[in-house]
């Protein structure tokens, strides 16, 4: 906020200009090409530069979406049995009531052409997603706080699911416009994979709150959903704000090669507006949709049975330390963003790929012997070293799969959609997960650890495919493009 009060008022005391040739360019579109020796001119009004790169500050605004995108996302799958509980339903119920969530994700990838007609940039696409969400976020717990409960339950179980499914939506192209604003100004494409690990960064924070989450959760649960709600509405009007103040839009910048101004090529209306034909018809996306389907099964299954499953049933533990045992979580996921980042300035895509898959096919065979001796209780101590591990593995892959749909997408301007169409895949995925999970739980009982160790590792192995991927060549190699 101090940053943008700073930038209103520079601003204000900036004198008028006239007669200045300020074009109007999308930041989607490139501004340089790649073929031909560059150099940019900027237009100067005393002193105040009318071309803004990128900074700490965006990544942090973008960041800070994420972040509480992310929570509310991902925060009842945490304390999956106290909202079950606090909503007064079902297991199966609740379930419904969660796969609402992942329809919405899953319907997300017929907006996408949309989003990019009516909406045109990532940066309103986040602000409209942010709005509708908080809204939808704030009114989830409404018919509860009204005691709608007893013969009029459906009710509650529809209303809330019509809500999830708004926020489900908002979720996946909050997720996939914010990757997309991030990379497409990033100089050098060799540090496209540093900077969405720095992003994803969101998830592990967001799993921070869930500590308060727990503690919040004992005075009443629907404070979880109506502050989240007023949080995501505040920071839409904060980013939106921040980027009117710091804008990223390339303007007066006149781009010369040898004497001559370069015209941008206009984006090419049949590719835009049927872009999932073409997602649908290039086989590197295709993998990638595939993979990102098996990855999202193992990880919700995983997140359910290890957080919430695992130390509510087997080890008895209450909300607030349910909280704290997402700390695990969160240590390996800061590991594997570490990791991931540090080795991407040497190592390539598929190393990194074939290092994240053999660690989860390392912890997952441990914790299948381990669960065939001892079944579930294999000590609580143990049970947290394998949720942070076998997290390590997945959100490393995670970064990798994200980084793939940038590099490997049938076109640079096609990576938006490629991401929604990924992120649609992982969902739909994620209710099969919701849908079965506590029920194998519950039918496997003491031995549901050693069931679902060997579902995990059957996910790791099959998802080794996308290793074929990195035959061919990226379609995004050098910087703007």
């Amino acid at each position: 906020l101090l940053l943008i009060i700073k930038r209103y008022r520079v601003f204000t005391t900036m004198p008028s200009a006239t007669n200045v040739y300020v074009p109007d360019r999308d930041a989607e579109q490139p501004l340089l090409s790649p073929e031909k020796e560059i150099a940019t001119e900027t237009t100067s009004l005393s002193g105040y530069s009318l071309s803004e790169q990128w900074r700490w500050y965006h990544t942090m605004t973008v960041l800070c979406i994420r972040l509480i995108v992310d929570f509310v996302y991902k925060n009842p799958f945490v304390f999956y049995l106290d909202f079950e509980q606090g909503l007064n339903v079902s297991y199966m119920e609740f379930a419904y009531i969660m796969a609402a969530t992942e329809a919405g994700c899953v319907f997300a990838i017929f907006l996408g052409d949309l989003n990019k007609k009516y909406m045109g940039s990532e940066e309103n696409i986040m602000t409209f997603y942010l709005l509708i969400c908080g809204v939808a976020s704030i009114l989830t717990p409404a018919l509860s706080f009204w005691n709608v409960d007893g013969d009029n339950e459906l009710y509650v179980i529809i209303w809330c699911c019509c809500l999830r499914f708004i926020v489900g939506v908002s979720f996946a192209n909050i997720s996939a416009a914010s990757i997309k604003f991030a990379s497409q100004y990033v100089a050098n494409v060799n540090k496209i994979t540093s900077i969405i690990t720095v992003l994803h960064y969101s998830w592990p924070l967001s799993t921070v709150i869930n500590i308060a989450a727990g503690y919040m959760i004992t005075d009443s649960w629907m404070l979880v959903f109506v502050w989240s709600g007023v949080v995501l509405v505040a920071i839409a009007a904060a980013s939106k704000l921040m980027f009117k103040c710091y804008p990223l839009r390339l303007q007066a910048i006149a781009v010369h090669t040898e004497g001559e101004t370069l015209d941008v090529e206009p984006a090419d209306d049949q590719e835009n507006f049927n872009g999932l034909r073409v997602l649908l018809s290039d086989t590197n996306s295709l993998l990638i949709i595939a993979v990102s389907f098996l990855m999202s099964f193992r990880s919700s299954t995983l997140y359910i049975v290890t957080i919430s499953l695992w130390m509510e049933d087997t080890f008895g533990l209450s909300a607030d330390l349910v909280g704290w045992s997402t700390l695990t979580i969160i240590i390996g996921e800061v590991l594997a963003l570490i990791a991931v980042r540090s080795m991407s300035q040497t190592f390539t895509l598929k190393s990194i790929a074939g290092l994240a898959l053999s660690h989860q096919l390392a912890f997952g065979i441990i914790l299948l012997v381990l669960a065939t001796i001892f079944g579930n209780d294999i000590s609580l101590i143990a049970a947290l070293l394998f949720t942070a591990m076998l997290t390590m593995g997945h959100q490393s892959f995670y970064v990798v799969q994200q980084s793939n749909a940038i590099h490997y997408a049938p076109s640079p301007r096609l990576a938006f959609l490629l991401l929604l169409a990924e992120r649609s895949s992982q969902e739909a995925a994620s209710i099969i997960a919701l849908v079965i999970t506590v029920g194998v739980w519950i039918a496997f009982a003491d031995n549901a650890i050693l069931v679902f160790s060997a579902l995990w590792i059957g996910c790791s192995m099959c998802m080794t495919v996308i290793l074929f991927i990195y035959r061919s060549e990226p379609t995004v190699k050098s910087p703007f493009q």
